[in-house]
């Protein structure tokens, strides 16, 4: 009889979960969809890396350097620079991630001594994954290099002899601490996952409990209802984010920049989550449908935000992903600010697109809703 019973549940509740198509896409489609995805986007060699260049040298080995790169996908080339201080301010202010330095007197050391050096330098705050990928791909280019510069020696020269290149990495930034990588993911993670939380359980709930229509019915103004809704929640994310970044700065994390422009921020990002909660929330048939919605899209948001996973990592053509995560501007403004210290006006750029966004996400959930309620 136990047994009977047992096969009986098991059967009504496979038999409801199929007939709940909604949850049953949310459970089994999704995180295969998204497995794939992250599958298929992974891409082998990183491409479009913003990099800006100094060349000090005219000669031809000089030139076989600069002319690998400059055909190379990996490299976005966006600036010459003059020297080297300014490409480090360049990197140090991440107006490019990357710069590669062919310095004065390349040509002859390789002549004279079949020795030389180049000098990479790369930015350690943004991009975790990004700068060892940009490394081992330099360390094949040197190789790819130095066999087209001994070829030319020959012919020049009638010299055979080994050409050896060698790499000189500045790393600005130097080699963060764990607590340093991950101060900008938690403050995003938090900042984005508590309204969104909440703002997509909030609409169903009230429909789930059968109050929504009631409130409606009262003086009180469709918008009125919902930002009342969701401006605690808002006020709530930004409270929780920045007790956390005090939290790291106890344990030993850094904080260089200024504790009004990380909060502007992180205003942001809360109120981009706001719009993609009260979709999910409208959305949703119940509660459990809006906190699946939400896991898949935190899941989603850490996979292709590209901190973990750089955009540059990525096939160009599933590279669009990044720009529907309101992490991806965070991160890009965030980073800067905290493991930098470079004020708010010069790293505004991904924060008005972000503001953009949630304007946008704010405004169709608004519409989607108005439709629904009709």
């Amino acid at each position: 009889m136990g047994l009977g019973k047992l096969v009986a549940i098991t059967t009504k509740e496979l038999k409801q979960l199929i007939r709940d198509k909604k949850t049953l896409i949310l459970v089994i489609f999704l995180p295969l969809f998204l497995t794939l995805l992250f599958g298929l986007s992974y891409a082998k060699e990183p491409t479009d890396v913003d990099t800006g260049l100094v060349v000090k040298d005219s000669g031809f080995a000089g030139d076989i350097v600069l002319g690998r790169i400059l055909s190379d996908q990996t490299f976005k080339i966006k600036c010459f620079l003059p020297d080297m201080d300014t490409a480090r301010y360049y990197v140090e202010k991440s107006k490019i991630f990357l710069a590669i330095i062919i310095p004065e007197g390349f040509t002859e050391m390789v002549v004279k001594t079949h020795k030389t050096y180049i000098i990479v330098i790369l930015d350690t705050t943004r991009r975790i994954s990004l700068p060892e990928l940009l490394a081992a791909h330099i360390d094949k280019l040197i190789i790819d290099c130095e066999d087209l510069i001994m070829k030319e020696l020959i012919i020049r020269e009638s010299v055979f002899a080994r050409v050896n290149i060698e790499k000189i990495i500045d790393l600005v930034g130097g080699e963060p601490s764990m607590v340093d990588i991950v101060t900008p993911v938690i403050l995003g993670i938090m900042t984005q996952q508590v309204p969104l939380t909440l703002a997509s359980i909030s609409i169903v709930r009230e429909r789930e409990r059968g109050t929504l229509e009631k409130l409606l019915t009262t003086p009180i103004g469709r918008s009125d209802l919902i930002l009342g809704k969701l401006i605690p929640f808002l006020l709530f994310g930004v409270v929780i984010s920045l007790t956390s970044l005090y939290l790291l700065i106890m344990i030993g994390g850094t904080f260089r920049g200024s504790l009004i422009d990380i909060t502007i921020a992180n205003f942001i990002l809360g109120l981009a989550s706001l719009g993609v909660g009260l979709f999910f929330s409208v959305l949703s048939t119940n509660q459990l449908q809006a906190m699946q919605f939400s896991t898949f899209f935190l899941i989603a948001s850490f996979l292709f935000s590209g901190f973990v996973f750089a955009p540059e990592a990525m096939r160009p053509e599933f590279r669009f992903i990044v720009y529907f995560m309101p992490l991806y501007y965070y991160f890009e403004s965030a980073s800067n600010i905290i493991l930098k210290g470079i004020p708010l006006n010069q790293t505004s750029v991904p924060l008005v697109m972000l503001f953009i966004y949630a304007i946008i996400s704010i405004v169709f959930s608004f519409q989607f809703m108005s439709r629904k309620l009709e």
